[in-house]
């Protein structure tokens, strides 16, 4: 099998470019689900346990396929387009069908307060699906950028520091800017 690396470089400008669009998803989301349930608690805990939830399942799970069933520069390559594809739709449908959720479950029988939390459980798991993908980031990225025992603790540190750091651009590009 053939080991693909990319230069330490890009593996850290990806991992800040991840870092950037993914809290750039979030901020989104949270506003979307803002306007569509109102600015309440549960918009902002929908978004933050979802997101949450799937970064550490998708990092758990991508971790353990980095090596052992698929190359790390495989993996990248799908949490990157499964992250990007998946994130698109849930825009998408938050945007365009979630508000028409709750008035349609409502039409149909159930009550304001099912319907309420059907809209809660589908946003859920709308977030969830992208934010499982974007959490195998960090380790098909380490999986990439450590090749060296003795420097691990370092190039992983850097790896965490450079998508944090995107991270934190991507909030206040949305927040402020966007």
């Amino acid at each position: 099998m053939t080991r693909y690396t990319l230069p330490p470089r890009w593996t850290l400008a990806i991992a800040f470019l991840g870092g950037l669009t993914f809290l750039i998803h979030e901020v989104s989301w949270f506003r979307m689900l803002s306007l569509a349930l109102g600015a309440t608690v549960s918009a902002s805990t929908v978004v933050l346990a979802a997101f949450m939830a799937g970064f550490g399942l998708g990092a758990w799970f991508f971790g353990l396929q980095c090596g052992k069933r698929l190359e790390a520069s495989t993996v990248l390559i799908l949490v990157l387009a499964g992250g990007g594809v998946t994130a698109l739709g849930a825009t998408l449908t938050i945007k365009a069908g979630l508000p028409a959720l709750q008035p349609w479950l409502i039409r149909s029988g159930m009550s304001a307060e099912q319907a309420g939390g059907a809209v809660l459980a589908a946003a859920l798991a709308l977030i969830f699906v992208p934010a499982f993908c974007m959490g195998g980031l960090l380790p098909a990225a380490s999986g990439l950028l450590i090749q060296d025992r003795a420097r691990m603790a370092r190039e992983m540190g850097q790896l965490y520091a450079w998508e944090t750091l995107g991270s934190t651009l991507g909030a206040l590009l949305t927040g402020f800017v966007f």
